[in-house]
């Protein structure tokens, strides 16, 4: 996908849009100046392992996870950065965001550690399961935000978590 000036988009470090069959390993991710890693309309994506720096300034996104099925996201590690894992639909193609795991996740600085919405009319977020996550922060809003917007249709179904750890919120 190419974002021009007029798209009025940012461009992530690294967007991934359209595919399937998406794995992502081993990586460290320096301090971006707007969203780490933006995945879109993607099946099958596996994040493991990857570290994302601190970028308190930019206030943005480590990983942006919109209309996707079928994604994996475990022994990550998140620095200061405003959205560690955001789960969304994506505003050009509102569609489902399901069936996603976020487990072994360490958290340092976020604002949000995982924030789940439903930010477009017909889109909804489901099976979302969170388990064995760590947060460490003086100024966590939330470990887990669940987002419902009121004039939206979209819908938040089977939304799973356990065995966290809250240091300080």
């Amino acid at each position: 996908r190419i974002l021009t000036p007029e798209d009025g988009v940012a461009s992530p470090m690294i967007g991934i849009y359209e595919c399937s069959n998406v794995r992502i390993e081993g990586i460290s991710m320096g301090k971006p100046a707007h969203d780490a890693l933006a995945v879109a309309n993607c099946v099958n994506v596996t994040l493991n392992g990857v570290t994302f720096g601190s970028s308190p300034e930019s206030g943005d996104v480590a990983a942006g996870i919109g209309s996707c099925r079928g994604v994996i996201v475990e022994n990550c590690s998140f620095g200061n950065i405003r959205d560690a894992v955001l789960l969304t639909s994506c505003a050009d193609n509102p569609g489902s965001t399901e069936d996603i795991i976020v487990r072994n996740c360490q958290y340092d600085g976020t604002a949000y550690g995982i924030r789940i919405m439903d930010a477009w009319s017909g889109s909804y977020a489901k099976n979302i399961f969170v388990e064995q996550c760590t947060f460490s922060v003086d100024s966590l809003y939330s470990p887990i935000a669940v987002e419902h917007t009121l004039c939206t249709t979209g819908d938040l179904v089977n939304i799973y978590v356990r065995d966290l750890s809250v240091d300080k919120c």
